[in-house]
């Protein structure tokens, strides 16, 4: 989560049938109460205060723990590329990429945060058990079938589900100019249900509940970024 914040252009992706463990696909079936009534049962951890604005790394941790993954928020942080090379040249402000990178330090407060591609790539180089897809694009209620098949999905809003705001801008080493989405915040989608969502939010640690039409309109201020994470084949 960065405590600043912008609207870039996104690329959508479209991912391929997720294959579940057998053993977490009966659970989910034990946890469902028909198709519109779901709850996963996923760890919960706060991200305070060792990691002020690593809401992302947190996140995935509870995600991975889901599959038995015995993973620490802070050891998910260690995981991401991060590069803290904001400066000024000729008047011009440049930073890096948080589509590539975590821009700033998760362990820090004066920091920014991550998008999608940086989650999925560091599960995917570093996890034992899982592995992660980007499934940024997907209408919110498409999220939900993952949730019924028992695979949890991370998405990004924002904090409290307040509205998004423009944060500061920098340019991209590409020449890009990139604007930061204040209140971002990264969250685990665990459940639906008459028109609820159910999110385990790293922010307070706690499962938080709220009408799916602000979560939709927050997770689409963001971009509709969303990763699924799973066991390996």
């Amino acid at each position: 989560m960065g405590v600043l914040l912008g609207i870039v252009a996104y690329t959508v992706r479209i991912p391929a049938p997720v294959t579940m463990g057998m053993e977490r696909q009966e659970e989910s079936i034990k946890e469902s109460v028909g198709i519109s009534n779901v709850r996963l049962q996923v760890p919960l951890f706060c991200q305070y205060p060792s990691l002020p604005t690593g809401c992302e790394a947190t996140a995935a941790a509870m995600a991975l723990q889901y599959w038995g993954e015995e993973v620490t928020p802070e050891e998910v942080a260690g995981w991401l590329p991060a590069s803290r090379d904001f400066y000024t040249c000729e008047g011009v402000d440049y930073g890096p990429n948080p589509e590539k990178e975590f821009a700033g330090d998760p362990f820090t407060t004066d920091s920014y945060g991550c998008y999608a591609p940086v989650i999925v790539e560091a599960i995917n180089k570093n996890s034992t058990r899982c592995q992660a897809q980007d499934c940024s694009g997907e209408p919110l209620s498409d999220l939900f079938g993952y949730i019924s098949q028992g695979t949890p999905v991370l998405i990004w809003a924002t904090v409290d589900m307040e509205p998004a705001r423009v944060g500061n801008t920098w340019t991209l080493e590409n020449g890009e100019v990139f604007t930061w989405i204040a209140g971002e915040h990264c969250l685990v989608l665990v459940g639906y249900e008459d028109g609820l969502v159910y999110l385990n939010d790293p922010y307070t640690g706690q499962q938080a509940c709220y009408e799916e039409e602000t979560v939709e309109q927050r997770y689409e201020e963001l971009g509709c970024q969303a990763v699924l994470v799973y066991t390996a084949a």
